[in-house]
């Protein structure tokens, strides 16, 4: 399904738009296991092949696609043995979220869908995931975008504890002088505390057994002083 573009809410705009091959929402205990997308994952003229609307203890299993998109939100989700192309995993929702054993390339591993203010109202994982690094400038293991000057009817937040265990980064391709960071654009996106519907930072970080190509190191933010209560616990 390709992406094609359409008049945006802002006259003399256009935005991207799509369809999924495969949707659904309202489930529990759901499996998605063994998909295989039949064009090329990291085509960007696609739009996506699969998203769920507020579903409960679902998995994302042995599967090969350009993305999955918790679209409107879930809660505790397992994605392993994945790999996924140019749209990634897009996240929304709570409780307990697991990344194990799956394969991203690009700026980022996953994303918090901005457009409903980059929350996870839990804990986020990533177990033994390989990262191939393609960025124009720097990347970050995830993204997220809120400014805190938009109410969205709940409050917003980072997850609460956000854990690194296993992750080997290949800098594939990325300027000598880009950046290799936990956390993105921190300082100009969320580091303003006195906004009025303020995003709420990740209060533990854990990071372990991450390796990373020579010469590169993993940052914790662009501006770490604007993270004065974080905890971070290193292996």
């Amino acid at each position: 399904h390709f992406i094609y573009k359409t008049a945006s809410k802002v006259p003399g705009q256009l935005v991207s738009m799509g369809s999924y091959d495969i949707n659904f929402g309202n489930t529990l205990n759901c499996t998605i296991k063994g998909i295989r997308q039949t064009v090329d994952i990291h085509d960007n003229r696609y739009w996506g092949l699969i998203h769920t609307n507020f579903s409960k203890d679902l998995t994302v299993e042995d599967c090969i696609m350009s993305r999955y998109d918790a679209h409107e939100g879930v809660t505790n989700i397992t994605v392993r043995n994945c790999e996924f192309g140019h749209q990634k995993v897009n996240l929304i929702g709570y409780g307990e979220a697991l990344l194990e054993n799956c394969k991203m390339s690009g700026p980022y591993i996953f994303a918090l869908r901005s457009d409903y203010g980059s929350f996870w109202n839990g804990n986020i994982t990533l177990k033994d995931c390989t990262w191939v690094v393609n960025a124009k400038d720097n990347a970050a293991t995830f993204t997220a975008n809120n400014t805190g000057d938009h109410d969205f009817g709940y409050p917003c937040a980072m997850p609460t504890v956000y854990t690194i265990d296993g992750l080997e980064i290949i800098a594939n391709n990325i300027p000598a002088d880009g950046h290799i960071r936990v956390f993105t654009n921190y300082d100009r996106t969320f580091g303003d505390g006195n906004k009025p519907f303020p995003y709420k930072p990740t209060e533990k970080l854990i990071l372990k057994n991450i390796r990373i190509t020579d010469g590169w190191t993993l940052e914790l933010a662009e501006s770490p002083e604007l993270l004065p209560g974080l905890e971070v616990i290193e292996d």
